[in-house]
């Protein structure tokens, strides 16, 4: 599948996974990554997912020759192969409650850049598993995605950094006990 994207093993990939609605702002996460090909025309994109803004937004990639390196997967049950190609995980959200797919990217090691949508900033250690853009326009979000992609000591790290966070603070023993102790507390 991504040899039929042109994706090497070599080449950089940020990515999301998303239903394409407003809320989810998937124009701006388009703009975002216009932005950074401007500068660095090697990376890819890869948008995974569906909804009602899917032509639309296959229509604005087209619109903005940018198919080469902006890929729509569409909806798959492949996301964990996905996710296990993906050096970082961006998220433009304009409304979220807990963003699963933030603990989900973290789970499988990829570091993630989100905006300050609902629960999004309980998900990752701001500055160590991923970055919180409290300005959600295109050129802030791209400064943050650019300096974490080529920082590889920080992707590195924050990759090891990013299992352990979403196991310590999410798995299943963690959200028994969090739940007991909120019962407890009452």
């Amino acid at each position: 599948k991504l040899k039929e994207f042109g994706i090497s093993k070599n080449d950089q990939v940020v990515g999301s996974v998303f239903r394409f609605v407003m809320e989810k702002r998937p124009f701006l996460w388009i703009k975002t990554a216009k932005e950074i090909l401007l500068e660095f025309p090697n990376i890819h994109f890869v948008l995974i997912g569906g909804g009602g803004l899917f032509e639309a937004v296959k229509l604005e990639i087209q619109n903005e020759n940018l198919s080469e390196r902006i890929h729509l997967v569409g909806q798959t049950n492949l996301v964990k192969l996905w996710l296990d190609r993906m050096d970082l995980f961006l998220m433009t959200s304009k409304i979220e409650g807990l963003p699963n797919v933030l603990i989900e990217a973290q789970g499988f090691g990829v570091p993630v850049i989100s905006t300050n949508a609902g629960g999004a900033k309980e998900t990752f250690i701001d500055g160590l598993t991923g970055k919180l853009v409290t300005n959600p326009d295109s050129s802030s979000i791209a400064k943050e995605v650019i300096e974490k992609l080529f920082n590889e000591a920080w992707l590195k790290n924050a990759s090891i950094k990013s299992i352990e966070n979403a196991r310590e603070k999410f798995d299943k023993n963690a959200m028994f006990n969090n739940l007991c102790n909120i019962y407890d507390n009452l």
